[in-house]
């Protein structure tokens, strides 16, 4: 089973990714990190030297790379889905979950996590809401192409495993 998590910043990709590959017994892979270590430098850093463009071909190209794998869990970065065909390919190769909570409780982590996020380090907290708001009525079109959409908050690792199972029983 390849499986990609999707979903903007705060949304919980990590935190599933980590809980869903050890229910499921899968590899994880983060794809930012994985960006991050074979750049040897920050995605701030990459952004700053290379630009986005560079960014986003790496990505594509890393996509695609760990694609290959027989069975995984990946937690894609927010913006994977909308550059090239990405949200096509992955959609053809494995299983898209975007996970998609309430804009308050993805702002509410960001909130506590700020220093970490580059983007919204020096934004105060209406700043924060609107500009998670605006990000994800901008990447809407691309997330909503996911094969299962779920709001994450009201699950555990079990029910969220039952979730793909019956998803993945059904294709």
């Amino acid at each position: 089973m390849k499986i990609f998590l999707l979903g903007f910043m705060g949304s919980g990709k990590s935190y599933w990714g980590r809980q869903l590959a050890a229910e499921l017994q899968l590899p994880l892979y983060d794809l930012d990190a994985m960006i991050v270590k074979a750049e040897q430098r920050s995605i701030t850093e990459i952004f700053a030297a290379e630009g986005e463009d560079f960014f986003r071909r790496r990505e594509r190209d890393m996509l695609r790379e760990t694609a290959a794998a027989p069975a995984f869990v990946l937690s894609c970065g927010g913006g994977a889905p909308c550059f090239f065909d990405n949200m096509s390919f992955m959609n053809v190769v494995g299983l898209t979950i975007w996970l998609n909570p309430p804009v308050p409780v993805m702002t509410n982590r960001l909130r506590r996590n700020r220093e970490k996020r580059p983007l919204v380090r020096d934004l105060d907290d209406a700043a924060l809401e609107a500009y998670v708001t605006q990000k994800l009525e901008e990447r809407r079109v691309f997330y909503e192409q996911a094969r299962l959409i779920i709001d994450p908050v009201p699950h555990n690792v079990a029910t969220f495993a039952e979730k793909i199972r019956q998803c993945t029983e059904h294709t």
